[in-house]
């Protein structure tokens, strides 16, 4: 093409002394060629010179990115000095080493305003990686800064497009700020790029159940049990979503399941375990070892220590029962429902007295509760003050403000309180 204008351009020229020689022509050529090599040469070096982390276009001069950083706030205790930092470590995720492990260290101390000041040293050192951005974007979610991190996250989509830790970055957003529409498509466009990213398939999980969606939550986590499986995150998922919705053998199978995969067992999970049990209709006497189980993991644990005690009271084992009230209600003083199981508890025993201002202290911290008000009638009518028995009573189906299956359960609670 290139030859074929110039031809025409020599044949169209007036007069006969403005033709070019065959032998300029080729010279003319060359030299063309020539100054085309020398010029992307030249070029390349000088690419090669910008792209090195860290290097400063003056000789000597200190790097821009670490002038950032000796302006910022003083890194906490134990971190990483940046100005003696080298850049000649691999990367990670196009970040070099030293900016990466100075964020991990602010992120492990908790220190977010040394996170954004880090970042955006590692950001001008490296402008090409989107780590900085997902640690800064983080740091301001903690600090409550959502305007400037929306903003960040703006930004972040258009320069980093496809990123799947982008998207979950900009979906813990979104879950942040309630907003449980705009992280499920943040992660759904994470898990359409990268289907094997665990971090976005938990991330949905985690999005459904803070909506209240738990046969979305478990019928994710089941997706994602195909691409990873015997996956204790998703098992547990799965196990939770079945209790939600009150699948308890789905979630007992489950939660054995998840107890099997992992080294050592959750509180939560064996509690979640028992109870699921015993909602399923386990036999009373096979269900201590469960709740023992929990227990043993965390000696303290609430719930636990509540269903435990109203167990063993059941089962006509008040002493035992008796004997984890101190427990309890030393972990949990304030709290209407400990105080309830601590009342019944003592009515079980036949320890009226004790009774008596636990249950008190319980109906005056949920006062519109019908069960509370029935556990105070079933108290007095054991004390046979039917007085007292009478306007507990009362009360208590006044609050079942007409649901009748709700009275028939007050009444007869109370009537086989004795």
């Amino acid at each position: 093409m290139f030859f074929e204008l110039l031809r025409k351009d020599q044949d169209n020229c007036p007069g006969p002394g403005i033709k070019v020689s065959r032998g300029l022509f080729l010279f003319l050529l060359v030299l063309f060629f020539l100054l085309g090599f020398t010029f992307a040469a030249l070029f390349r070096g000088f690419a090669r010179h910008l792209s090195v982390p860290g290097r400063s276009l003056v000789a000597g001069a200190m790097p821009p990115a670490v002038v950032a950083s000796s302006t910022a706030q003083p890194a906490a205790s134990g971190s990483t000095p940046l100005a003696n930092a080298t850049s000649t470590q691999p990367l990670h995720k196009k970040l070099y080493e030293p900016w990466l492990s100075a964020l991990k260290q602010a992120s492990k101390l908790g220190n977010h305003e040394e996170i954004i000041a880090v970042a955006a040293s590692a950001s001008q050192a490296v402008p090409g990686s989107s780590v900085p951005v997902i640690f800064r974007i983080q740091a301001l979610i903690q600090l409550g800064r959502h305007n400037e991190a929306l903003r960040d996250i703006q930004n972040a989509l258009k320069k980093f497009q496809a990123d799947p830790d982008i998207l979950i970055t900009a979906a813990s957003f979104y879950q942040a700020t309630r907003n449980p529409l705009a992280a499920e498509k943040m992660l759904v466009q994470a898990i359409n790029v990268d289907r094997r990213n665990e971090g976005a398939w938990r991330g949905l999980v985690g999005t459904y159940f803070q909506a209240g969606l738990w046969r979305l939550a478990g019928d994710v986590a089941s997706t994602a049990l195909e691409i990873f499986p015997e996956n204790p995150v998703m098992v547990l998922a799965r196990a939770d979503s079945a209790r939600m919705l009150g699948e308890w053998s789905a979630a007992v199978a489950d939660y054995r399941s998840y107890l099997g995969l992992v080294a050592s067992p959750d509180a939560d999970v064996c509690f979640h375990l028992a109870l699921c049990l015993r909602l399923s209709g386990l036999d009373l006497a096979e269900l201590a070892p469960y709740y023992q189980r929990a227990l043993d993991v965390q000696a303290s644990h609430v719930p636990a220590l509540n269903d435990y005690a109203m167990l063993l009271a059941s089962m006509g084992r008040p002493d035992e029962a008796v004997a984890i009230l101190p427990r309890l209600l030393q972990s949990a003083s304030e709290s209407a429902s400990a105080l309830n199981t601590a009342g019944l508890v003592y009515l079980k025993a036949r320890r009226f007295e004790d009774a008596e201002p636990m249950l008190i202290r319980a109906q005056a911290l949920r006062p519109d509760s019908p069960q509370f008000s029935a556990h105070l009638a079933s108290l007095y009518l054991n004390k046979d003050d039917l007085e007292k028995a009478e306007v507990w009573k009362n009360q208590a189906l006044a609050q079942c403000r007409g649901d009748q299956a709700l009275m028939e359960k007050v009444r007869n609670e109370i009537e086989t309180s004795r």
